[in-house]
């Protein structure tokens, strides 16, 4: 002889399922009236943090104005003119050779 099945039926589960479903709308009521948050402003999706055109160039002005106040002033090199003299010199002494003047 088999034993009686230990399992709830049908009417049981839908009974618990009730049961369960409104204890939890009860406790979501009562947090959500005591965890009453101020709402918060949403974060901003552009890519620019500037909120006008003047204001971004104002700020790129300054950043060029840093960046140049930074960077030393190039001063030519002597020494770099006469390279590249004598690099051109001996080009035009190889075309005089190649192609003699009549």
């Amino acid at each position: 002889m088999s034993k009686p099945s230990h399992r709830p039926t049908w009417e049981a589960r839908k009974a618990y399922h009730v049961r369960v479903k409104a204890a939890r709308q009860t406790l979501a009521c009562e947090q959500g009236a005591s965890l009453a948050l101020p709402k918060q402003p949403s974060v901003s999706n552009t890519l620019c943090p500037y909120r006008t055109p003047a204001e971004e160039q104002t700020a790129r002005e300054a950043v060029d104005l840093l960046r140049l106040l930074k960077k030393p002033a190039k001063i030519p090199e002597l020494q770099q003119q006469k390279k590249l003299k004598l690099t051109m010199i001996l080009p035009y002494g190889l075309l005089l050779g190649v192609f003699p003047n009549p």
